[in-house]
């Protein structure tokens, strides 16, 4: 759970990076300068960039919920193997039936040696 919690955190850092800079790159592409093409044309390499690092985010984030989810996956399976061998382990009262709460035999049940 500690490690889903933490992968979450993370995840939502680089989530919220990649928004920030798609919003940056958004906002300058619809900016007024946008309009003239020399300057588009000049401007077109610093987006390029950017948006290969928000690329690279998105798939850096991918990549950490797949490994979290595995994890999370796996975590999960030892326990409930865990749950079904104390099950299994597990005494029940039907292995008790001759004794009574106050220890004794209870007297319709037969002594079993």
């Amino acid at each position: 759970m500690v490690v889903a919690m933490q992968s979450h955190y993370m995840v939502a850092q680089r989530v919220t990076h990649v928004r920030s800079g798609l919003e940056k790159l958004y906002q300058e592409f619809a900016s007024p300068l946008a309009v003239d093409p020399a300057q588009t044309r000049e401007r077109l390499p610093g987006f390029a960039a950017v948006a290969r690092l928000q690329a690279s985010q998105v798939r850096s984030a991918r990549e950490q919920l797949s490994e979290a989810s595995r994890t999370l996956w796996q975590t999960v399976e030892k326990v409930v193997g865990h749950v079904q061998s104390l099950d299994e382990d597990g005494l029940t009262m039907r292995d008790y039936s001759h004794i009574t709460s106050a220890g004794r035999a209870h007297p319709d049940s037969a002594r079993r040696d």
